[in-house]
C-alpha cells in the first residue's frame, strides 16, 4: 500500500446513495488493473472517483475535459478535505490531490514538430491535383510568401492529421514532440508520487490523449509503482473506429462497474422521464432549396467564369504564354492562338478541354470560341466545372489576400451543395439533403411548439426547461444559403417565435451568453446580484432583440450555476445551451 497522505484524513459526512454504497463495497482499489466505471449525468461520478482515490490513499491527479469540469471536481474535494493546501489547480505546484485538464498534459510543441512533414504532405495534396512537383512547389511557396495566413492554417490542419495518424502508428514519436512543459509535468507528477489517476469523462480518451495518459502511467510503472487508474463515464466511445477504440480499451479494459438509470431515478437523483420524438419537416424555403439545388451549383460555376478575373483565367489556361524563341517571334495572324491552343491541349488535355467547354458556355461570343473544335462547344460537365473551380481559386484567390472575401463566398456558397473547398481543392463533402436536415430552421420552430405544449399544460409559474444542442453553432458551418444551426440560433428563435416570445430564455454556451434584450432590466441586476459584479447586456447588431451579457472575469462554470438559480427561482424559464457544458458536468 502506498504511503498514507491526507486524503486517508478526507470524511464523507453526507449518506451515500444505494449504487454508490454498492460501487465502493464491490471494487477493489488495492488490486492491480484499472477501474472502470459507467454511470448516468446526474449519479454523483464526481464524489464516487474522490472516494476511491481515498480509499486507495496516494497521491492523486485528476484529468477533466473541460475547465469547467476542472473546477467542480475541486470544489467537491474542498468539502471531503481538512487540509485546503493539499488540494491544487496549479500545474506547476501539485498537491496531495491535483486537478488538471486533459489539455494541461498534452499539448504539442508550439514550434510545430510536424511542420515539414504537413509540407510535404501538402505538396503532394497538390500533384495528385494534376500539378508537376515543380508547379506545386512554386505555388505553396508563393502562398507562404504572398497569404501567409492560409499557409499556416493548413500546415496546422496537415499536423493534426499526421499527429493522429502517429498516435496511432508510433506513439513514441508522439510523446517525443509534446512541449517541454508537458513533458516537465508528467515528470512532476511521478517526481511527486502520483499513483492515482482519475479520468473523468473518460470517453474523450481516443487519440492522442489516451496515449499521453498511457505515457504518465509507464512512467510511474518505471518507478517501481503500480499505478491506480480510475475510469468515469456516462457514455462509452462508439466502436467504429477501431485503433481510437483500441487506445481506449487498452488503457481501461472493461467496465468493472455500470450505474443503472433506474436507480439513480429511484433515488430521486434523476427525474422520472418519457423519451419522446419529435419530426420536423424542412421549411418550404429549406424544401424548395433542396429541389433547386442541381440547377444552382451550375448557374453559380458558370456565373463565376462569366466574370472578369474567372474568364481571364480561362484564356490563360487555354493561351499559355510562349515558352521557346520560335513562339516568341510574331506569327501570320491567328497562327499564335492556334498555336499556344494546341499546346494547352498538349500539356494538359482534360484540364484544357474544361476550360474549352466552359469558355463556349460562359463567353459564346468570345473570338478564341470560334478556333474551338466543335465537340469543344458543349456545356461541361460537373466535374470539369469543379476542376476548374479549383484551380481558379487556389491560383487567383487564395494567395492574394485581397479576393479573400471572394473565397470565402465561393467556399461558403459550394459547402451548401455539399463540397468542401480548400487549400488543396474541391472535394465532396456531406450530401446536401442531409445537411439540410441537420440544421432545419423547422428544428428550432419544433423546440418553440414543445415549449407551448408545456407552457399549455405546466402554466408560467411551473415551466422550466432546458433545451440542449450539440454546439453553440453547428451543421453547415461554412455554408450561407443553408445557415448554421445551434444553441446561439435557436435562442434567437425563441425569444422572436410568437408562441415563446413572452418567456424569459438565457443561453449560455462556452463563449456566450445571452438573454432576450426585453429581460435585461430583470435579468442583468439578478444575474449582478449572482455573480458580485457589475454586469451589462448589449443588443446585437445583427439580432436587436437579442443581447450579449458582459460579465467581465466570470467563466462558464460560474454562469451556469447562475442560470441554474435563477431557473430555479424562476426567473428565467428556459436555458439553452450545449451538451458540452449541460450534458458533461
Amino acid at each position: 500500500m502506498p504511503a498514507p497522505t491526507s486524503l486517508a484524513s478526507w470524511r464523507f459526512t453526507g449518506t451515500l446513495r444505494h449504487y454508490q454504497a454498492d460501487v465502493l463495497d464491490r471494487i477493489d482499489v488495492v488490486a492491480p488493473g484499472p477501474l472502470h466505471i459507467v454511470a448516468p449525468p446526474g449519479s454523483g461520478k464526481t464524489l464516487l472517483g474522490l472516494l476511491l482515490a481515498q480509499r486507495r490513499g496516494a497521491r492523486t491527479v485528476v484529468l477533466a475535459p473541460t475547465t469547467t469540469i476542472r473546477s467542480q471536481w475541486a470544489r467537491h474535494a474542498a468539502s471531503l478535505s481538512r487540509d485546503a493546501g493539499a488540494l491544487s489547480e496549479d500545474a506547476g505546484n501539485p498537491g496531495d490531490l491535483t486537478v488538471l485538464t486533459y489539455q494541461a498534459l498534452s499539448v504539442l510543441d508550439s514550434a510545430n514538430p510536424f511542420a515539414d512533414l504537413a509540407r510535404r504532405r501538402w505538396l503532394g495534396d497538390l500533384e495528385q491535383d494534376g500539378r508537376t512537383a515543380e508547379a506545386a512547389e512554386q505555388w505553396l511557396s508563393d502562398l507562404e510568401a504572398g497569404n501567409p495566413q492560409p499557409y499556416k492554417r493548413g500546415i496546422a490542419s496537415r499536423s493534426r492529421t499526421i499527429r493522429r495518424q502517429l498516435a496511432k502508428e508510433n506513439p513514441e514519436t508522439l510523446v517525443q514532440a509534446l512541449h517541454p512543459n508537458a513533458l516537465a509535468l508528467i515528470d512532476r507528477l511521478v517526481a511527486h508520487g502520483v499513483e492515482t489517476i482519475v479520468l473523468d469523462e473518460c470517453h474523450h480518451l481516443l487519440d492522442h490523449w489516451a496515449l499521453v495518459v498511457a505515457t504518465l502511467a509507464a512512467r510511474i510503472r518505471a518507478t517501481g509503482v503500480e499505478p491506480l487508474l480510475i475510469g468515469l463515464t456516462a457514455t462509452l466511445p462508439s466502436p467504429d473506429d477501431a485503433n481510437e477504440y483500441d487506445n481506449y480499451t487498452s488503457l481501461l479494459g472493461d467496465v468493472d462497474y455500470e450505474v443503472p438509470v433506474p436507480a439513480v431515478v429511484r433515488e430521486g437523483n434523476l427525474a422520472p422521464y418519457r423519451d419522446l420524438v419529435r419530426f420536423a419537416e424542412p421549411t418550404r424555403d429549406e424544401l424548395a432549396f433542396l429541389a433547386a439545388h442541381a440547377d444552382g451549383l451550375a448557374v453559380l460555376l458558370r456565373t463565376t467564369f462569366a466574370h472578369q478575373t474567372g474568364l481571364a483565367f480561362l484564356i490563360h489556361k487555354l493561351q499559355p504564354e510562349p515558352e521557346t524563341r520560335d513562339e516568341l517571334e510574331p506569327p501570320a495572324p491567328g497562327v499564335d492562338e492556334d498555336r499556344r491552343l494546341a499546346r494547352a491541349f498538349a500539356d494538359d488535355f482534360g484540364g484544357s478541354e474544361a476550360a474549352a467547354a466552359m469558355l463556349a458556355t460562359a463567353s459564346p461570343q468570345h473570338p478564341l470560341v470560334s478556333l474551338l473544335p466543335d465537340v469543344a462547344r458543349r456545356p461541361p460537365t460537373t466535374d470539369e466545372s469543379l476542376r476548374l473551380l479549383a484551380r481558379f481559386a487556389l491560383d487567383r484567390l487564395l494567395p492574394n489576400p485581397d479576393e479573400e472575401a471572394r473565397w470565402r463566398r465561393i467556399r461558403r456558397t459550394l459547402a451548401d451543395f455539399g463540397y468542401s473547398l480548400t487549400d488543396r481543392g474541391v472535394r465532396r463533402t456531406r450530401d446536401p439533403v442531409d445537411t439540410m436536415l441537420a440544421s432545419s430552421l423547422a428544428k428550432d420552430f419544433a423546440a418553440c411548439d414543445i415549449l407551448r405544449i408545456e407552457r399549455e399544460a405546466l402554466g408560467d409559474e411551473r415551466l422550466r426547461a432546458l433545451v440542449v444542442t450539440d454546439f453553440a453553432e453547428h451543421g453547415n458551418a461554412h455554408g450561407g444559403l443553408v445557415g448554421t444551426a445551434g444553441a446561439l440560433r435557436t435562442l434567437g428563435v425563441v425569444v422572436a417565435d410568437t408562441a415563446t416570445h413572452t418567456l424569459r430564455p438565457m443561453l449560455v454556451t462556452g463563449g456566450h451568453t445571452r438573454i432576450a434584450a426585453r429581460d435585461a432590466d430583470v435579468l442583468v441586476p439578478a444575474l449582478g446580484e449572482l455573480l458580485g459584479i457589475p454586469v451589462a447586456a448589449v443588443p446585437l447588431l445583427e439580432d436587436t432583440q437579442v443581447a450579449e451579457v458582459h460579465a467581465p472575469g466570470v467563466g462558464a462554470e460560474r454562469l451556469v450555476r447562475a442560470a441554474s438559480v435563477l431557473l430555479t427561482r424562476g426567473t428565467v424559464q428556459v436555458v439553452v445551451g450545449t451538451r458540452g457544458l449541460f450534458g458533461e458536468g
